[in-house]
């Protein structure tokens, strides 16, 4: 049951991280999340080309997530550590999109404190 929970957990964030992709190319108008070219509380303006980049990694942790989520599923191995990186990298692009995306900070301190609880205890058998 807890595998199940958390895969969908993991899917459920890699969707959330579309947004950080579909926006910088503008490829929906979201009035919660408006196009800007500019990261950290509106302090760094990298221009069209550098926020669709950071459009790009936004889409990598989205892919990787729904990975995660499906490896999980099947039991793949080194999913955890494979997790954990993923996350450190999604805070960090969260952080980068704060106010925006201040949100996905909770959200992956949750998938952080369940490794490090998975880590101790096998509730995924």
């Amino acid at each position: 049951m807890i595998r199940i929970l958390v895969t969908v957990y993991l899917i459920i964030h890699g969707l959330a991280h579309i947004v950080g992709f579909i926006v910088p190319f503008r490829l929906a108008n979201l009035p919660d999340a408006p196009y800007k070219t500019t990261i950290m509380f509106g302090t760094i303006d990298l221009g069209d080309t550098g926020i669709r980049i950071v459009g790009v990694l936004w889409l990598i942790a989205a892919i990787a997530f729904f990975y995660l989520g499906i490896g999980l599923f099947f039991e793949t191995s080194n999913w955890m550590l494979q997790t954990l990186f993923i996350t450190v990298f999604s805070m960090v692009l969260c952080i980068l999109g704060l106010p925006d995306a201040k949100i996905g900070i909770p959200a992956n301190i949750v998938i952080l404190i369940f490794l490090l609880i998975s880590s101790y205890y096998s509730w995924l058998d």
